[in-house]
């Protein structure tokens, strides 16, 4: 039998055997970078899978958990085009990066300047004719386009938006509760 046939010992079969180590090392460094992303994405937002309460006779609830640094983020969409949005109820209006708004195909209307936490800016009035989040929908709700912020930058759900619901915060939890229409 020749080295090169894989006996045990042979530089040949050592060979393989580093390498396949290595590429275990690999995997199990891709598995838990991959575990450790899905894991930060939780405690950015613990609401992705949030889902209206809508029970017959009563009006329909939507109970977002805050993540670990006191936010209320939930999923959602703004003309069905995906969105995250980070609930402020210190923003007037609904307030959308520039790259987003350009996804979502938010047309420019006025122009006019903002005082925001990093300073004045220039924002551009827009009308989301259907926003989305957690099962909730809203429609013609009044918003501000900003170039300023980040791609990375969630939605600034104002209260253009949440003025659509009552507010009722307990701990970790806030409950939005979406009035029935009178009729």
């Amino acid at each position: 039998m020749s080295n090169d046939e894989g006996a045990t010992g042979s530089p040949s079969g050592g060979r393989q055997g580093k390498f396949m180590l290595v590429i275990a090392w690999i995997i199990g460094i891709a598995l838990l970078a991959g575990a450790f992303d899905v894991w930060e994405t939780k405690q950015y937002n613990p609401n992705q899978s949030a889902s209206v309460i809508d029970e017959p006779g009563q009006p329909a609830q939507l109970v977002l958990r805050m993540n670990r640094w006191g936010h209320y983020v939930v999923d959602g969409s703004i003309e069905d085009r995906p969105a995250q949005f980070l609930l402020d109820t210190g923003a007037t209006r609904v307030t959308v990066p520039e790259s987003i708004a350009q996804r979502a195909g938010l047309p420019r209307m006025g122009r006019s300047l903002a005082r925001t936490a990093n300073g004045t800016v220039t924002v551009y009035d827009t009308t989301i004719d259907r926003l989305e989040f957690g099962g909730m929908v809203l429609r013609n709700v009044k918003a501000t386009i900003n170039p300023a912020m980040s791609d990375d930058d969630a939605v600034l759900l104002g209260m253009s938006a949440l003025r659509q619901f009552d507010l009722r915060q307990s701990l970790d939890t806030l409950t939005l509760t979406k009035p029935s229409p009178a009729g």
